[in-house]
């Protein structure tokens, strides 16, 4: 919990880089909503759901950092994250619109 807000902060760590971003509660869906979907499809368009209400908004680290941490919970998209990842970071880092929608579409 971050001490000035009270907000939940997500913290992504990779082996060369570290981002965190704040979520709000009002800004994604809760946990439970997460365990009840069971199919991948389901999972994904959840997912996709989240981080294009922080790309509304113009938050490319917190769409990608939303976007990842989400396609986690779900055992389908491990190695695909193992490859993508690195390119969300990018993206991130770089602050690339273009790239950070690219990256959230472009999951199938």
């Amino acid at each position: 919990m971050c001490r000035r807000c009270a907000r939940r902060i997500l913290t992504y760590n990779s082996p060369k880089f570290r981002v965190q971003v704040q979520a709000g509660q009002s800004d994604t869906f809760t946990q439970t909503e997460a365990e009840t979907m069971k199919t991948r499809d389901e999972h994904l368009q959840w997912a996709k759901a989240n981080a294009r209400k922080y790309l509304e908004k113009r938050e490319v680290a917190n769409a990608i950092a939303s976007m990842c941490l989400d396609l986690q919970e779900h055992p389908d998209f491990e190695s695909i994250l193992k490859i993508m990842e690195p390119l969300g970071l990018l993206y991130a880092m770089q602050n690339d619109f273009d790239g950070a929608c690219r990256f959230v579409e472009g999951f199938r």
